[in-house]
């Protein structure tokens, strides 16, 4: 089954700032404005992320906001018990991870700060929950807020699972969106690739060469993954170069 984006709603945030509300990161561009939490928060903040059945996670990619970074980000899977109503109550978390971002030198840019942050997974589910623990000050962050600019979940669909969610009772959700496979990676290719330093066509030029090496990591070809890891530094490096020398 081929990676994809994952469709997703936010179902739950702690708090929100006027104008950056959790359901900006439902359907991000490259112009969304994000989310960002309420000024002088408990910490840590919490968001939970739904998806229309269940799906198996690959990698989840958080892109920070500009000046208002999390000093780490917790990432849980929630999943619903056989037997009961598939619903966000009855959903039991299991932590699988985190990531750190870096507090240096923000605050002096607006764009040159945002960091891009991945975790590599293998597990299905059908809720995410990220846990965003204190931010590093600056001149531009003295509310102590943190944000993300940008979620994606790369994964696939978990047909049998999501089938039996659906027979329990998960009506309410656009499952057929989920099985239909829609791709809304588009965006996100063109906004990754602009983090990373190159233009869209050699970001997804990477993004083709690093779904492969995941496909050969599963198989267990390392040494072919290996060679084809090496290929992606390779080819970001010279795509870097040459949008330098455009």
């Amino acid at each position: 089954v081929a990676v994809m984006r994952l469709p997703f709603t936010v179902v739950k945030s702690d708090s929100y700032a006027k104008g950056f509300a959790a359901s900006n990161l439902n359907d991000s561009t490259p112009h969304s404005q994000g989310w960002v939490c309420a000024p002088f928060p408990i910490y840590p903040q919490e968001l939970i992320i739904a998806f229309t059945g269940a799906v198996s996670v690959r990698s989840v990619k958080i892109l920070s906001h500009a000046y208002y970074i999390s000093s780490k980000i917790e990432v849980s899977i929630g999943n619903v018990p056989s037997g009961t109503i598939p619903n966000l109550v009855s959903a039991k978390f299991k932590p699988l991870g985190f990531v750190r971002f870096s507090g240096k030198g923000v605050g002096n840019t607006v764009s040159d700060s945002r960091q891009m942050q991945s975790i590599t997974l293998n597990a299905t589910a059908s809720f995410i929950k990220l846990s965003l623990h204190d931010p590093f000050l600056n001149s531009r962050n003295l509310c102590s807020q943190v944000g993300i600019a940008d979620i994606a979940i790369e994964g696939d669909v978990h047909v049998e699972e999501s089938t039996r969610m659906l027979k329990q009772g998960q009506q309410g959700l656009d499952f057929q969106l989920l099985l239909q496979g829609i791709d809304l990676e588009e965006d996100f290719v063109h906004f990754e690739a602009r983090v990373s330093g190159v233009d869209t066509t050699a970001g997804r030029m990477i993004r083709d060469v690093r779904r492969l090496r995941i496909d050969y990591e599963d198989r267990e070809d390392f040494d072919e993954a290996q060679r084809l890891s090496a290929l992606e530094h390779r080819m970001t490096e010279l795509g870097r170069r040459g949008l330098e020398e455009e």
